[in-house]
């Protein structure tokens, strides 16, 4: 069993792929972190105020960069359902850029255009 582990993480090409999406996980995560704890989302979202509520705007900012953390955040917010589940739905849609990155990263190395991705993303979050 361990030398399954190992050969699937360590030597097949699989384990290039999952240390990228790895990283990327973590970087996109810390990257939230740290904006959110410098006060960048509070600032934007005060920008669209008078059109969306500030935590909402502030979960959709998350959300652009790291999906977890914006629809996590979303449901925290304690917004009227009727304004919390569009918005997730929206959010888990699109996918976030740490998403996009993922997937990017595996269609380049198979010489895949990624264009028609990510329309696709940015409407199957318009849709939902």
């Amino acid at each position: 069993m361990v030398s399954l582990a190992y050969s699937l993480l360590y030597e097949s090409p699989l384990s290039s792929s999952l240390a990228f999406l790895a990283a990327a996980i973590i970087f996109f995560a810390a990257f939230n972190a740290v904006l959110a704890s410098i006060g960048a989302y509070g600032a934007l979202s005060d920008f669209f105020i008078d059109i969306v509520p500030a935590k909402i705007t502030e979960s959709l900012l998350k959300a652009l960069v790291e999906i977890t953390g914006g629809i996590s955040s979303a449901a925290a917010s304690g917004e009227n359902i009727n304004i919390i589940l569009p918005v997730i739905s929206l959010l888990a849609g699109f996918g976030g850029i740490s998403v996009h990155f993922q997937v990017i990263g595996i269609y380049a190395k198979e010489n895949i255009p990624c264009r028609n991705f990510i329309l696709g993303k940015c409407l199957q979050g318009w849709i939902a």
